[in-house]
């Protein structure tokens, strides 16, 4: 029997007594990347442009009051408060244009008769003043002007004019002019008697930032689920080729992987299906929430969110995601929620949505990605929901921290070659034996299944490199039960038997 090599005892020694070294590949076990990126828009903090940094509870420093990512921040927090949360900061377009709303205010002295609230509601969110007989529409804007004010974390600024309030958007741009404002919700919120708002949008902000500067900071850098709050198309091309299999995330060469998460709050469902139509990438997931209050980037952030909890770890990443909350996502008015139709329809278009319950509570219906078609055009469901998503990452991951703990320097033998205890050498019927161990292991995870077959289709072999071995891993992925189809075919009286 060949002697059993101990790593840092050199062979041949003779000094007395015990020599112990230290091998860690059978306490090594794997730990899946809990990361979530947020990308967005900064107002005056301390962060630096273009720049990742990790949150640690101080968005406001960072970022700014007020500003798109201490929004998607406090989103986060409240679906996971231990995520671990980083932010890669952008400053406005320097040629983006803010949107604007002129909010005009009209009293009848008439009507005017007893005491009440005016108010209008931002992002969800009621900014009120108290109305008395004899205020004018100009006491009436100046106090809203001054409430909204006063909040350091409200998403637009405010100023009276004249018995008009004018809002204007904190950050330039299309997606950051995207907030809600009305003056009624959910049937609540209509003024006093007397009093008359109107809103008017007079100016629609335009210009998203370029992410390419920052996403190319971010290096090498594991980020695996990312709140992407921009859906122009400019954006859509950057995060596709930051997570393309060929030369981006997804690649061989590289192995980092991820998944952008983004949502659209302002299109109803046909303006929705055909922005759907635009998309056709697996790696980017959007959700369709017409009617909601929240901003666009706060849905962006909840979804990463519901990623870091729900998709990060086994067994739970194979399980559906109907009927999980979105925490911190307002919800639409009933005559704008999606029914069963409508979100049929977007679901053939790459689009996920949400229902509502009775308590107002919005949750996750399905998630898809956006890919629908293969390279010639052909309806292709093999990236249909994002679990598939997470299970590829999960399966490569698992299956490369095995691998390599197990087999970190060994030499390399052809079939039928003895191996002897302390040479470290592998053949491939060796490896081949080990990735079905583990692909056993993935199966009690409840990651992949049919591990026999797995076992039939694998593929391990010696390369024409005589240092490489090639390999074809052909995993199941477990599926999720997402519909049932029961008919129920009933009897007035059971007929007689005998």
């Amino acid at each position: 029997m060949a002697d059993i090599t101990i790593p840092g005892v050199p062979a041949g020694v003779r000094v007395p007594f015990l020599y112990f070294g230290v091998d860690n590949s059978l306490a090594s076990y794997f730990q899946s990347s809990e990361r979530v990126l947020l990308l967005g828009q900064m107002l005056d903090g301390t962060a630096k442009p273009n720049v990742p940094v990790q949150i640690f509870g101080d968005e406001a420093k960072l970022f700014g009051q007020g500003s798109m990512l201490a929004d998607m921040a406090a989103i986060v927090r409240k679906k996971s408060g231990f995520a671990e949360m980083w932010a890669l900061p952008f400053l406005d377009d320097p040629a983006a244009t803010k949107s604007e709303w002129t909010v005009t205010v009209t009293v009848d002295d008439e009507a005017l008769t007893t005491p009440g609230n005016a108010g209008v509601f931002i992002g969800g969110k009621r900014y009120v003043v108290a109305v008395l007989p004899g205020d004018t529409a100009d006491d009436v804007a100046r106090g809203l002007a001054d409430v909204i004010e006063a909040d350091a974390s409200a998403k637009v600024s405010a100023s009276a004019d004249v018995g008009e309030l004018k809002l204007v958007a904190n950050h330039g741009g299309e997606t950051a002019g995207e907030v809600d404002v009305r003056i009624t919700y959910n049937k609540a919120g209509a003024p006093v008697q007397g009093v008359t708002l109107t809103i008017d949008q007079t100016v629609v902000g335009e210009m998203n930032p370029d992410m390419t500067v920052g996403l190319a900071a971010l290096g090498d850098e594991p980020y695996k689920w990312v709140a992407l709050p921009y859906t122009d198309a400019t954006s859509r091309a950057v995060s596709r080729t930051f997570f393309d299999d060929q030369n981006g995330r997804w690649a061989a060469m590289r192995m980092i992987y991820g998944q952008a998460f983004a949502g659209r709050t302002k299109d109803t469902p046909a303006p929705l299906v055909a922005f759907g139509k635009t998309n056709n990438d697996q790696h980017l997931s959007v959700i369709g929430l017409y009617g909601t209050p929240s901003a666009p980037w706060e849905l962006a952030a909840a979804l990463a969110a519901y990623a870091l909890v729900h998709l990060s770890d086994a067994p739970e990443l194979s399980r559906p995601e109907q009927t999980l909350e979105l925490p911190g996502i307002l919800p639409p008015e009933i005559e704008d929620r999606f029914d069963r139709n409508v979100r049929q329809t977007l679901y053939y278009a790459g689009i996920g949505a949400t229902t509502v319950d009775q308590a107002g509570v919005v949750r996750l219906d399905r998630v898809l990605t956006t890919y629908q078609v293969n390279g010639f055009g052909v309806a292709d469901t093999s990236y249909l929901d994002v679990n598939t998503m997470a299970q590829l990452m999960y399966f490569i991951e698992y299956m490369n921290n095995r691998i390599t703990n197990t087999f970190p320097r060994v030499s390399l033998k052809d079939d039928g070659n003895p191996v002897f205890p302390g040479q470290f050498a592998v053949t491939p019927s060796m490896i081949r034996a080990y990735v079905i161990s583990v692909a056993h292991e993935l199966a009690e995870l409840n990651v992949i299944e049919n591990v026999d077959t797995f076992a039939q289709l694998l593929m391990v072999a010696r390369s024409s490199d005589p240092n490489c071995v090639d390999m074809i891993l052909p995993p199941d992925f477990v599926n999720q039960w997402r519909i049932g189809k029961i008919l129920v075919q009933f009897y007035n009286q059971y007929p007689t038997t005998t």
